[in-house]
């Protein structure tokens, strides 16, 4: 895989930039059980103490790369490498966002779990402990989208991942400025739109992206936070709040027909 110019990465930045929340962008210290803390009221432990102790960022490689990311990051990063080039994809923790945001920055896309803190977790956390405020979870990805690097140089925020729906429910889109929100998977839909803001052209506000073919679905190129491995998407309960388990059925290759 051929290697990125740093020197120019630094000074000018890379056309798409992908990154996450402090929470979504952390392996709290290698417990897959503590990120559901993420739900917890703000107002119980401070977040500096949290984000230093209980979800620490992800380590980069000494550029500013995240070694680690969440999994649903890692294919849309597989199928932009693909299509754009290593040099102009880069996957980086909230907190080295400068290092690779630039004038040549013309997309940055978002991962989201629980960016409005409305979900099943936020909610049934800070219902039971009554007090606190808003969930953590929440708290950092307001502080994320909020960052200025974000649009400095005029780049597209697209806002994607399992929690996207959050953002149109709570009407936050046009509150935290995000161009476009994109709803279910991204193989399908993910192109387009990127291919679209790097041209500078207008991008949809909400895309309800289709449900990709398995040939569709690329293999990640770099590891996924906790190792994750996908073998299917969706548990199958059918909750009408969860849009892969309502998608359609996948057969197997290997059934015989």
């Amino acid at each position: 895989m051929p290697s990125r110019d740093l020197v120019d990465t630094q000074s000018q930045g890379v056309a798409i930039v992908l990154t996450g929340s402090a929470t979504d962008m952390s392996d709290f210290n290698l417990s897959p059980f503590r990120a559901f803390t993420g739900g917890f009221p703000t107002g119980i432990i401070p977040r500096s103490l949290l984000k230093k102790y209980w979800y620490p960022p992800v380590p980069d490689k000494g550029d500013g790369f995240a070694k680690y990311a969440p999994y649903g990051m890692r294919k849309i990063e597989a199928l932009l490498t693909k299509e754009f080039g290593v040099e102009n994809v880069a996957v980086v923790h909230p907190d080295n966002l400068e290092q690779v945001v630039g004038p040549k920055t013309k997309v940055i896309g978002i991962s989201s779990m629980e960016p409005a803190g409305i979900g099943f977790v936020s909610r049934t956390y800070t219902s039971f402990v009554g007090f606190g405020g808003e969930p953590v979870a929440a708290a950092e990805f307001r502080d994320l989208i909020e960052r200025p690097i974000l649009r400095r140089w005029g780049a597209k925020i697209v806002l994607g991942g399992s929690g996207a729906w959050q953002i149109l429910k709570a009407k936050l889109r046009r509150e935290y400025r995000i161009d476009c929100v994109v709803l279910g998977e991204g193989e399908k839909a993910a192109l387009q739109i990127f291919q679209k803001a790097l041209k500078g052209k207008a991008i949809p506000p909400v895309v309800h992206a289709e449900s990709p073919d398995p040939a569709e679905i690329p293999c990640i190129l770099h590891p996924s936070i906790f190792g994750t491995v996908e073998i299917t998407r969706g548990c199958g309960r059918g909750c009408k709040f969860c849009s892969p388990t309502l998608r359609k059925s996948y057969s197997s290759p290997w059934n015989a027909s």
